[in-house]
């Protein structure tokens, strides 16, 4: 019986990942909610459909585990790194990590690169994404790749989705929401703005994920959306092969799926979704140049499958360095 830590549970990533660990006795027959962080130690919260206390991160609190997810702010993740024994394997969720942290992964993505390890961190969702398609593209040799991602606010957790909510209400009552933003510099809802991330930050972790095999580019774009973030993707292949069979081959691929109607396809059609789906594919202005439309739940495969997948992984190739 496998015995599982997530520390760090409360944030809403931690409750998806939480929720699919509970579905896979296989991989989890014992769970722990553990934090080193004094408000969120006693907290009570909720485990396998009964109460359950988040106990504090120690030594003690760690015997006998197998595998440990890491959430939370990459400060706040390093920290708590330093109490992990060593042989543990871990996943950090922390789009903040950096190389030093642990080397950026994507679940089934360059998987000879897990070997040997002990700590791997799932990376920002929108590097999940591209990296999902550009690898899927690997047998038609593409050279360069540049994506806009439209990120939802359910990236800040609760607290985006609570925001983006109030403005809504407000704006529909005529009450001036607006003026009411907080995480955001403006209003949000109904709204496009520039995204507080950075995307060379994301791009250098697919890139990483990639094992650097293709020249890559990132913008991020804040949506007032809910739920999934959406990935306009432009990419260039070696060869010049019709739309419809670059699109077949990326339905092709471990964790996409393709869209039965290209044109419904939003954010709001990848909620709950477990891959991320390929709508439009179309030809650019340059031989071998194509635009890639698609979606993907940012909580599912853009964080707890990805982050679940990759310790499996951990625990068949990983050793202890």
């Amino acid at each position: 019986m496998k015995v599982v830590a997530v520390i760090h549970p409360t944030s809403l990533l931690a409750r998806e990942l939480r929720e699919r660990l509970e579905a896979r006795p296989d991989l989890c027959g014992e769970l722990r909610l553990l934090s080193d962080n004094d408000e969120e130690v006693g907290t009570l919260t909720e485990s396998a459909g009964a109460a359950a206390l988040v106990a504090r991160l120690g030594p003690d609190s760690l015997e006998g585990v197998d595998l440990a997810f890491v959430l939370g702010d990459i400060e706040r993740v390093r920290a708590s790194l330093g109490q992990l024994p060593r042989g543990l394997p871990a996943v950090l969720l922390s789009p903040g990590a950096t190389e030093e942290d642990a080397p950026a992964a994507v679940a089934g993505v360059h998987v000879e690169g897990l070997v040997g390890r002990e700590r791997v961190a799932s990376p920002h969702p929108a590097a999940i994404a591209v990296s999902l398609l550009v690898d899927a593209l690997g047998p038609l040799k593409p050279r360069r790749a540049a994506a806009t991602v439209l990120l939802p606010v359910s990236m800040l957790g609760d607290a985006g989705i609570e925001e983006l909510f109030e403005q809504t209400r407000g704006i529909l009552a005529f009450s001036g929401a607006a003026s009411r933003a907080k995480l955001f510099p403006a209003q949000i809802a109904f709204n496009l703005l520039p995204a507080e991330e950075d995307g060379a930050g994301v791009a250098d972790a697919a890139r990483r994920a990639l094992a650097g095999t293709v020249e890559l580019a990132i913008q991020l774009v804040q949506g007032g959306v809910f739920h999934g973030l959406a990935v306009s993707l432009r990419v260039e292949l070696e060869g010049n092969p019709e739309p419809a069979d670059v699109r077949r081959l990326l339905g092709r691929a471990r964790g996409i799926a393709l869209a039965r109607d290209v044109r419904k396809l939003g954010p709001v059609a990848s909620a709950a979704e477990e891959k991320l789906l390929v709508g439009a594919v179309r030809r650019a202005e340059a031989p071998g140049s194509y635009w890639i439309w698609s979606v993907m739940d940012n909580l599912t495969r853009g964080g707890a499958l990805n982050a679940l997948e990759l310790g499996e992984a951990l625990l068949v190739l990983g050793r202890p360095s």
